[in-house]
């Protein structure tokens, strides 16, 4: 909880100094002592781990610049589009959830955020330039996939590097461990996932999938009522610096049981929360914003 605070004081705080730079001066001296006193862990992880020393700077040198100039706001705010998409690209990206293949857990019209930061720092244009974490199994992430296609994929993450994966019809296995799924209230999970009525509980049923002690939503369709629908097998073995993603709509999502592994460097980051929910079904009703999604953790 510490580090999200600073985290979020840290993006506030850069943020505020390039908008102030354009304006050409801080605040006042408490202002600019704050902010430098809230930049100093990034100095720290930026002198561990890249080598690089940022000293800190001092408020009367910063009053001597000559900030009033054109040039130096053309350049100030320049580094400020540099700076959003900086962002963007390495530290927190918004992401809209165009498909059903993460219902329940993501719905058609969420907006996500995504922490970049949670498995390396990656910088535009040059990659991976330090990995401190590996993907966990059971957490929501986003990538590239092994297709020539030009989009990004959320799925979640079933098959570590050396896991063997097998996929009975509805039934999962890990290293011939059977994934247990207990059945559960179809409402209010499933509210507001409808496409054309198709989720229903007369054609769908829920479950709480217990991934090795990360209990999570998956939806699959009622077998007895469609036994022919989807019968499907493989048996896998995850190869190293690869995973295995699948969608938590079992059967409705195109995921690594149909174009195969994802490679280390192609994970991008983990979702984290819901910050903005449309149901585009809904556009001139009273639900067409789900406020009750807002805010909603990820898991």
């Amino acid at each position: 909880m510490k580090f999200v605070i600073w985290f979020l004081s840290f993006i506030y705080e850069i943020l505020v100094d390039l908008v102030i730079s354009i304006v050409g001066h801080h605040r006042n001296k408490n202002s600019f002592n704050r902010k430098e006193k809230v930049y100093q862990p990034f100095r720290d992880v930026m002198s561990k781990y890249l080598k690089i020393k940022i000293k800190p700077r001092v408020y009367e040198k910063q009053l001597s610049k000559d900030s009033k100039s054109l040039t130096h706001k053309v350049i100030s705010l320049a580094l400020l589009v540099l700076a959003i998409l900086w962002l963007r690209y390495s530290v927190i990206e918004p992401y809209k959830i165009p498909s059903g293949s993460m219902i329940p857990t993501l719905k058609i019209g969420d907006h996500i955020f995504v922490n970049k930061l949670a498995y390396g720092l990656r910088f535009p244009f040059i990659g991976a330039i330090k990995n401190w974490a590996d993907p966990k199994r059971g957490e929501v992430a986003i990538f590239i996939p092994p297709l020539d296609n030009g989009k990004v994929y959320v799925k979640r993450l079933i098959g570590l590097p050396g896991d063997k994966i097998r996929v009975e019809d509805d039934k999962l296995y890990i290293n011939d461990t059977f994934i247990r799924k207990t059945p559960t209230d179809f409402y209010p999970a499933m509210k507001d996932v409808d496409v054309d009525g198709e989720y229903v509980p007369e054609i769908y049923n829920l479950y709480t999938e217990d991934l090795e002690g990360l209990n999570h939503y998956v939806v699959q369709r009622n077998r007895d009522k469609a036994p022919l629908y989807h019968r499907f097998s493989m048996e896998i073995t995850v190869p190293q610096n690869a995973y295995f993603f699948m969608g938590d709509n079992r059967d409705n999502s195109e995921d690594s049981r149909v174009w195969g592994f994802v490679p280390r460097d192609s994970i991008r980051g983990r979702a984290m929360f819901v910050w903005l929910s449309l149901n585009k079904a809904k556009l001139f009703s009273a639900d067409f914003i789900r406020f009750s999604r807002f805010g909603t953790k990820i898991k």
